[in-house]
């Protein structure tokens, strides 16, 4: 009997010897897993490489207002319609200053609606705001700011640049020509196109340059780039165009189709037969009314065109 419990004994610290020496898993290890989903949350909230600094909210103040009837406008939590369909007529300008820092306000807000933003600056342009391209800049340079909004932003400039004349044009032109080079497409895009606009030589040769390359990274601005050539009239790419009539790449296809279309190119008709037969729908459009187009005399009054815009 002594013996028999002395064997039971012995059991029993074997079996509690080997669960003390067992390899405990993560999935045991109550700290372990704690570290595990702390660092879990922490990745989640890390921003990719390509997307924009995700903005810290901070306490919200309205801007202070001269004219009443801008209170809607100005103020992010509004319950009332902030931009009524006649805002143009309603507010044609504002020529307070206090006012107008009110609605730039608005206009540099990242939190706010993106569509109320843009107005803010239509309304800023109105009202011949001085520091309007400054504060445009300032939305250009926020890492926090999407970007659409930065390419809205490009746009504002280009049209500010279209009437400005001496420092103020130099100062939107190279604001201009640094976006030629930015990370975001939009911004790009808008970028190209508003330095054509103003006929800046630089916009020019990077538009020129773009319809030449076969740099696959160019597809995204080469159907901005031909709808450039065919503002310059630069007749002499056209076999250039036709190759990117070819372009697998949809926009790229259509806006080389439109500017063939455009410049009366008889020759190149059998190439845009060929997409009389595309899958896509919207290139088979095109290249019927490109097909029209080029049938008629160039003093004549074209037919609808069709671009695809992308954004």
């Amino acid at each position: 009997m002594k013996r028999r419990k002395l064997l039971v004994v012995f059991a029993v610290l074997i079996l509690l010897a080997s669960m003390v020496l067992k390899p405990r898993q993560l999935g045991d290890d109550p700290a372990a897993n704690a570290f595990k989903a702390k660092n879990a949350v922490k990745s989640s909230e890390l921003p990719s490489a390509t997307s924009s600094i995700p903005a810290q909210r901070e306490p919200y103040s309205v801007p202070p207002i001269n004219d009443p009837s801008l209170a809607s406008f100005v103020n992010r939590k509004s319950p009332r319609v902030r931009v009524p369909p006649d805002i143009v007529a309603r507010f044609p300008s504002i020529s307070d200053p206090i006012d107008q820092e009110a609605v730039a306000k608005v206009l540099l807000d990242v939190f706010d609606d993106d569509s109320i933003r843009n107005e803010a600056a239509e309304l800023l342009a109105r009202s011949n705001y001085p520091r309007l391209v400054e504060r445009l800049e300032e939305v250009l340079h926020n890492p926090q700011e999407s970007e659409r909004f930065r390419g809205w932003a490009v746009q504002h400039v280009g049209t500010n640049a279209r009437s400005a004349q001496g420092q103020d044009l130099a100062i939107a032109t190279m604001i201009l020509r640094g976006c030629l080079n930015d990370a975001a497409i939009p911004v790009r895009r808008e970028a190209l196109l508003a330095l054509v606009r103003i006929d800046d030589q630089i916009g020019r040769q990077s538009a020129i340059e773009l319809v030449r390359s076969d740099d696959p990274a160019a597809i995204n601005t080469q159907d901005i780039a031909l709808r450039c050539l065919g503002m310059m009239n630069e007749r002499k790419y056209l076999l250039e165009v036709r190759r990117l009539a070819k372009a697998s790449n949809a926009n790229v296809k259509i806006a080389a189709i439109n500017l063939l279309a455009d410049w009366r190119d008889v020759d190149s008709k059998p190439l845009i037969e060929n997409c009389l037969l595309a899958k896509e729908f919207i290139l088979r459009v095109v290249a019927q009314r490109a097909l029209e187009r080029i049938e008629q005399p160039e003093t004549a009054q074209p037919a609808k065109r069709s671009d695809v815009r992308q954004f």
